[in-house]
């Protein structure tokens, strides 16, 4: 019997007028032999915790959007933050939100504040990864009501032990 397994990634465009889009990646097994494997349980456990992520580096939500999707979450991706309140003004099925500070349009602390504007949306819990590294910004940050902060580079392992303590916590 012969195992070979394969990522797949799926990227598709949630709403034509913007570069909104959700990345899905799925593990598949295929066996030379009539039987099948499932997948690994880790794609089940957290199938329905949704993270999204809002960076204006496309590179870096994919690389993120990768990752967690190996820990088993689903991704959805915003550009900035503006795109990043319409979803989740329009979707109630995000759990967390990793938030860069230094974006176009409308910048990590400015969504910040406007999301305070919105009790549904306090709720939800918000890291902040960026390349800012200083105690203003990370003050600034955890004032407008970040969960927590991360700066760039960042340890991998620690960011998904984080994330997943804070969604065990919400």
């Amino acid at each position: 019997m012969q195992l070979h397994r394969e990522l797949v990634l799926v990227d598709l465009m949630l709403d034509p007028n913007s570069e909104t889009s959700a990345t899905y990646a799925a593990l598949t097994t295929n066996l030379s032999s009539s039987r099948r494997s499932t997948l690994p349980s880790a794609s089940r456990t957290r199938a329905t915790q949704t993270i999204l992520v809002v960076d204006d580096s496309a590179t870096l939500r994919r690389m993120l959007a990768l990752t967690l999707e190996k820990s088993g979450y689903r991704v959805l991706q915003a550009r900035d933050g503006q795109e990043a309140l319409s979803h989740l003004q329009q979707r109630s099925s995000v759990q967390l939100v990793i938030c860069d500070i230094e974006m176009p349009n409308m910048s990590g602390f400015e969504f910040l504040s406007q999301r305070r504007q919105d009790p549904n949306l306090t709720a939800i819990p918000v890291v902040i990864l960026t390349s800012r590294n200083n105690e203003k910004h990370r003050r600034l940050a955890m004032h407008l009501g970040a969960t927590t902060y991360f700066s760039k580079p960042y340890i991998e392992h620690e960011l998904l032990d984080a994330l997943k303590h804070l969604l065990v916590q919400s």
